[in-house]
């Protein structure tokens, strides 16, 4: 089926706008799921390619979708370019890794009549895990689908043009968190809410499978860290990830300087700081709190990465 983005059709209500990078493996299901569930609607898909060598960008115009291609600029500036080329009144920002649920065409024509009303709101979900079999996705990405936030990810975000044009869209100069930025700057100066949907379900397939790529996934999400003061004093995570860095760093000395009773205390506060952690994040599920306790390990040695980058300009 072909998209109903028609060149020629200026009463378009909807923008679907997907940055994307090599996403071969993932565009052509998530541009499926667009059309299969807004068959009725009149709507335009347009993808901004950040300089792919994969098929991304042929599959994406095979489908319908209008293709740019910009691969100097970051995902900021990507989004920011897909809605200057767009022409709906609501935008829907989509990771080219998403796919759209029957749940979520379900549930979008009530979030399309509320965000026509008010026009002042953020809306989106955080999306669902696409393997269940995979520890990961089940215990860490998973259970955090349901709780609010006072952010969207911009991977499922979706914002009506006037209250985007009136925070002049995502901040371009940010390498990541520019989700974070545009929800703390529509409530701050617009009074906007922020509505996190869980019914408005969509699936993520590029949430890590391994260790690795999810410490190399938190590094670069801790990119946003790129002043010194945002690294003695910003979110509560930062925080806890210098506490993490402080208490290694007195581990290691310790033991070059055989001090282990030190040593020792250090490792007790690392686990402590760990099980707080999941118990803050996952209340007192036991088997969560468990699991999470390691993996949080994994996650504030990804955040430190980029805070010894930003110190050191690495």
């Amino acid at each position: 089926m072909e998209s109903n983005s028609d060149p020629d059709n200026q009463d378009i209500a909807l923008s679907f706008i997907i940055p994307t990078m090599n996403e071969a493996a993932n565009i052509g299901r998530l541009i499926d799921s667009i059309q299969r569930y807004n068959e009725q609607g009149i709507y335009e898909i347009i993808v901004v390619d950040n300089g792919s060598d994969d098929q991304t960008c042929s599959i994406a115009q095979n489908k319908g979708a209008n293709v740019l291609v910009e691969p100097e600029l970051n995902v900021s500036a990507l989004r920011n370019t897909g809605v200057a080329a767009s022409r709906g009144t609501i935008y829907i920002f989509l990771d080219g890794d998403i796919e759209l649920t029957e749940a979520w065409a379900q549930e979008f024509p009530k979030t399309r009549k509320m965000l026509e009303e008010n026009r002042n709101t953020i809306t989106g979900s955080k999306c669902s895990i696409a393997n269940q079999d995979n520890y990961l996705e089940k215990y860490w990405f998973s259970s955090t689908e349901g709780q609010s936030s006072n952010y969207i990810n911009s991977g499922h975000l979706i914002i009506h043009k006037e209250l985007f044009s009136k925070l002049n869209g995502f901040d371009p100069n940010l390498v990541t968190g520019e989700d974070t930025d545009l929800s703390v700057r529509a409530k701050t100066l617009h009074n906007a809410s922020i509505v996190n949907n869980p019914k408005l379900k969509v699936l993520h397939h590029g949430y890590p499978n391994d260790l690795y790529t999810f410490v190399k996934r938190e590094a670069w999400h801790g990119i946003r860290t790129s002043r010194f003061i945002d690294v003695i004093c910003c979110s509560n995570v930062q925080l806890a990830t210098n506490v993490f860095l402080i208490l290694h760093l007195v581990l290691f000395v310790a033991l070059g300087l055989q001090a282990y009773s030190i040593a020792q205390i250090s490792v007790v506060m690392i686990v402590l700081l760990l099980v707080s952690s999941a118990l803050y994040k996952y209340g007192a599920n036991i088997l969560l709190t468990t699991v999470n306790s390691g993996i949080f390990y994994f996650y504030y040695l990804g955040r430190s990465i980029s805070i010894i980058k930003c110190l050191f300009r690495l």
